[in-house]
């Protein structure tokens, strides 16, 4: 059997993620280097004004696919780009500070329950923006497995160690290898919408 070839679209869907990827961590590193500085856990503590347009694209680098190949109606593609940009917005700021937290009494102050309070919790925020980031998938797309709310939350979690190798191998201003790190030179931020976007993509033309 023949396999399918890419089509332009097909290609345009992967390669938006990583432009979105790419254009977020320059927005990131402006603000942080240019604005607040980097010194220190401060960072942490000051009004990052570019996470919200950074939410803005992460959730289009996910709701693009679902706009063009499930032809989701405009009325709908703005209801649900609402809804997963105020879940993203308000995860980024609960998971903030959770690492804040995490880094200051747990990891540096020495307490354990903090740092399997923090675990827990990180894991339930990651839970729940997976099921919410699900309802549009699942709403215009019915053949869509249920289990595909692990693959999200799968997706989400490997922004971790891809953050990791990315600090390893490019460190740049940084110092330290820690995942704190990788945070402040916005390796997260960067892979958030290759990986969710490149699974929308996925998803919908069912090559998983």
């Amino acid at each position: 059997m023949e396999q399918s070839k890419l089509t332009l679209k097909d290609i345009f869907l992967l390669i938006a993620p990583v432009f979105i990827g790419v254009i977020s961590l320059l927005m990131w590193w402006y603000e942080l280097r240019q604005i607040i500085g980097i010194r220190g856990f401060g960072w942490l503590q000051e009004p990052l004004r570019s996470i919200y347009f950074i939410s803005f694209l992460i959730v289009l680098a996910f709701i693009l696919p679902l706009r063009i190949e499930l032809k989701m109606p405009i009325g709908w593609t703005l209801f649900y780009i609402l809804l997963l940009y105020g879940a993203s917005l308000g995860t980024y700021f609960l998971v903030k500070q959770i690492f804040y937290t995490l880094y200051t009494k747990g990891l540096i102050g020495g307490d354990h329950k903090i740092i399997t309070l923090s675990i827990w919790k990180l894991l339930a925020t990651v839970m729940l923006l997976s099921a919410i980031y699900f309802i549009p998938m699942r709403h215009f797309h019915k053949n869509t497995d249920g289990l595909h709310v692990l693959t999200i939350m799968i997706a989400m979690i490997s922004v971790i160690p891809a953050s990791l190798i990315c600090i390893e191998q490019i460190p740049l201003w940084s110092r330290e290898t820690a995942f704190i790190d990788a945070v402040k030179l916005g390796y997260p931020i960067f892979w958030m919408p290759i990986f969710l976007g490149s699974f929308s993509t996925a998803a919908v033309k069912e090559w998983i």
